[in-house]
């Protein structure tokens, strides 16, 4: 909930505290937490050291209940609270610079959305400038892949999308240059798909499954697929599913999320990390430095053969996001050298 896992890997020693707000005791509970990854589920551990006990009136101030905050993580019992309607207004309340053009926005929502990694959002702007008369458009309607994995199977109460910023953008440039924390002009209108490698059926007694191999190849912006997939997969319980994931760059400021993809590329027993760059030489001082492959500056069939080699299988599949001509010629290579045809997913962008 906290994005605390991370320092809990580094030092275990963690504390708990309850407060009950109407009667003004507090229960505190330190020990240690440890993260644990089992089949379809991620969930923190925390042994009880101490305890402490602080009787009823401890606290001077008391609280009255209102409602539920939107914040909170989304139980298993809580299923029935998922959204199932659209659209609903969002409000933005995290901005951040990812790289040269490249921001995410982190929206929060009114009840619980579900999603799978992979997967898009779209959004209705109710009213947005233009740059060059300062007209008003009304009601534009824009699709971004959902870049965070959700909390649970259960939904999520945050999307965030991560936006390439376009000169003659009407939306990207509005994000990048106008909008602000607390921004609510927006409404999401849908989730919709099917770039997950995450398999649900029957999704009152679902155990989710996702492919035992997975390539992941992307140029420029689409590597927010890639990222999206990654991270749930890991963060959805699927930490041994192995995965090669290529990405294709001009140079490393236009790479996003890089010292994410740097710590999991050195931590990640079961990922490969390869990265093409075609315009930029970059020498062992830049972190991006042992995951370049340097043989070829462009992404050809002889380089696919390379990398992919023994991890295309029967059970593989693959995920392919670029510009252009990027995803048939990237999609003819691999089935080329080894993966079924329908195993080959495939998402375009015309920038």
């Amino acid at each position: 909930m906290f994005q605390s896992h991370g320092n809990l890997f580094l030092n275990p020693k963690a504390g708990l505290l309850f407060v009950d707000f109407e009667l003004g005791s507090v229960l505190q509970l330190s020990g240690e937490a440890v993260v644990k990854d089992e089949p379809n589920r991620r969930f923190i551990q925390f042994d009880i050291q101490k305890v402490r006990w602080y009787s009823e009136g401890t606290l001077g101030t008391r609280w009255r209940f209102v409602e539920m905050s939107p914040y909170n993580p989304v139980l298993s019992n809580e299923q029935g609270k998922v959204a199932s309607t659209f659209p609903m207004r969002v409000k933005v309340t995290r901005i951040v610079n990812e790289s040269f053009q490249v921001k995410t926005f982190r929206f929060v929502t009114p009840a619980p959305v579900k999603f799978l990694p992979g997967q898009y959002a779209t959004f209705q702007f109710d009213r947005i400038t233009r740059y060059d008369d300062d007209s008003i458009v009304e009601n534009v309607v824009r699709t971004w892949t959902i870049s965070e994995t959700a909390a649970s199977f259960n939904g999520d109460t945050f999307i965030e999308i991560t936006v390439k910023r376009k000169d003659n953008g009407l939306v990207s440039r509005y994000l990048h240059d106008k909008v602000q924390i607390e921004f609510d002009n927006i409404h999401l209108l849908g989730i919709d798909g099917d770039m997950s490698p995450i398999i649900q059926s029957e999704p009152s007694k679902y155990v989710p499954t996702a492919p035992p191999k997975i390539v992941i190849v992307t140029a420029g912006i689409g590597i927010t697929v890639g990222a999206s997939i990654l991270r749930g997969l890991r963060g959805l319980g699927f930490p041994d599913t192995e995965i090669l994931f290529i990405h294709t760059s001009r140079n490393t400021a236009e790479i996003p999320f890089a010292n994410e993809l740097v710590r999991r590329g050195t931590k990640d027993a079961s990922l490969q990390f390869r990265l093409l760059l075609t315009g930029e030489s970059i020498d062992s001082s830049n972190p991006l430095e042992p995951f370049v492959v340097k043989s070829q500056k462009r992404l050809e069939n002889s380089l696919i053969k390379e990398l992919v080699g023994e991890f295309a299988s029967r059970n593989t599949h693959a995920y392919v996001v670029g510009p252009g001509s990027f995803d048939r010629d990237i999609s003819e290579s691999l089935v080329a050298n080894g993966i079924l045809a329908d195993h080959v997913h495939v998402e375009h962008f015309n920038f």
